[in-house]
Formats: structure tokens, C-alpha cells, sequence
């Protein structure tokens, strides 16, 4: 992707997916702060990404990174993305937790992080997305499936329909799906 792209900044949309791009996300496209949905899925994309990408485009409503190769952890920044109702990360190769910031993402509906290397827990702040509808977390091989259940109360005091794990023996939690045995 050629880095001039970030100086495209009266942009709202940029849909980049399916065109076999390779490299990385540029850390210009930080510019491009009027975006309101970024959509480079599909691709064949590698790196972390930016943590200026998520600081810098307050007003992204929709962020598709999905089927890419990146790799390095979901950096905290992306807590920042307020305005954020739709997160689309999966069928990557991200490594690391799930950053705690996750919770700041106020108006986040759907999140899909399934297939990647995410390890540890899921974090407990995840549970003041009051407008969460769907969360994806299967495919996640060392992600411990306890989900803290003030995330399940979700259910009841909000939007939550349901979060799609893997399961081994047993379900464990009542808002949880297996999508995988």
C-alpha cells in the first residue's frame, strides 16, 4: 500500500480488501482522520498494527483488518476508537491478550478476533460494552475460555446475543456458543 495514501484526508471510506496487497499498513494512513470505515481485508498484509492507526481515527465507525497476515499484539491504542461499532480482526496471526482498552470501545456491536493467537483471559472491562451484540473468539488455541460473567450479564442489561468460543468438555458460561469442539 503506498504510504501517499495517508494524504488522501478528506476520505470518509477506504475499501482496499481483495486486491492481494502485500507489506504493511502504512503508518500515514494516521492521517486520514475523517475516516469513518477503513476495509483492507483480504489481503496478504503483514505487521503489527499501527498503534497511531487506532490512536489518530477517532471518528472509524468500521475497521476490517480480517484475512491478512498480521502479527504482534492488538496494541492498547485501539480502545481510543470510541466510535468503533464494528471491529473485524480475525483469521490472523495476532499474538498477545486482549487489551483491557477493548473495554473504552462504548458503541463496539460486533468484535470477531477468532482465529488468531491471542493467550490469557478475556478481560472483565469488555463488560462496559453496553452495545455489544457478538463476540468472536474462537480459533484462539491458549485464550482461556472463563468468561468473566459480569460479560454474560450482558444479556440481561444489554445488547449481548452471544460470544462464540471453544469448547472442549463443557460450555462454560451461559452466553457462550461452541463453535468449536
Amino acid at each position: 500500500i503506498p504510504s501517499e495514501d495517508g494524504k488522501l484526508t478528506n476520505l470518509y471510506t477506504l475499501v482496499l480488501s481483495s486486491n492481494q496487497l502485500v507489506g504493511s499498513i502504512p503508518s500515514t494512513f494516521s492521517n486520514l482522520t475523517l475516516l469513518e470505515m477503513l476495509s483492507l481485508r483480504n489481503n496478504k498484509l503483514t505487521g503489527a498494527i499501527p498503534s497511531t492507526l487506532a490512536g489518530s481515527l477517532t471518528n472509524l465507525e468500521m475497521l476490517y483488518l480480517n484475512e491478512n497476515e498480521l502479527n504482534n499484539t492488538i496494541p492498547s491504542q485501539i480502545g481510543q476508537l470510541s466510535e468503533l461499532n464494528q471491529l473485524a480482526l480475525q483469521i490472523n496471526r495476532l499474538t498477545g491478550t486482549i487489551p483491557t482498552e477493548m473495554g473504552l470501545m462504548k458503541n463496539i456491536e460486533r468484535c470477531r478476533l477468532d482465529f488468531n493467537a491471542l493467550t490469557g483471559i478475556v478481560p472483565k472491562e469488555l463488560s462496559a460494552l453496553s452495545k455489544l451484540q457478538h463476540l468472536t473468539l474462537y480459533g484462539n488455541e491458549k485464550l482461556q475460555n472463563d468468561i468473566p460473567p459480569e460479560i454474560c450479564d450482558l444479556q440481561e442489561t444489554g445488547n449481548l446475543s452471544k460470544i462464540e468460543i471453544n469448547c472442549y468438555d463443557t460450555v462454560p458460561c451461559d452466553c457462550c456458543v461452541c463453535a468449536f469442539p
